[in-house]
């Protein structure tokens, strides 16, 4: 937790994770039989709200979105660390 209550999270967490959500999905395709980097569409059947489908992509997109967002984090936490020690 920061001084202002706020938790803080490890940037190296959130690249982590990132990459590893984007590798699973690209090599996914792969393992069972198909093209690497394969998308492929997702459904299932919800009970209340009803049939609901995603692609692959989605997800290999949200962990290169955690990929950056990491990183700037990790870039604005540098930067932070820099200003502290000056003053």
């Amino acid at each position: 937790e920061g001084t202002d209550g706020v938790p803080r999270v490890a940037p190296d967490l959130v690249c982590g994770l990132g990459l590893t959500m984007a590798a699973l999905t690209g090599i996914g395709s792969w393992a069972v039989g198909g093209q690497l980097l394969e998308s492929a569409e997702l459904s299932t059947h919800l009970p209340v709200i009803g049939e609901m489908s995603a692609s692959t992509v989605v997800f290999f997109d949200a962990g290169v979105y955690l990929i950056v967002v990491g990183l700037i984090l990790a870039i604005l936490r540098y930067l932070g660390g820099e200003a502290e020690e000056v003053s």
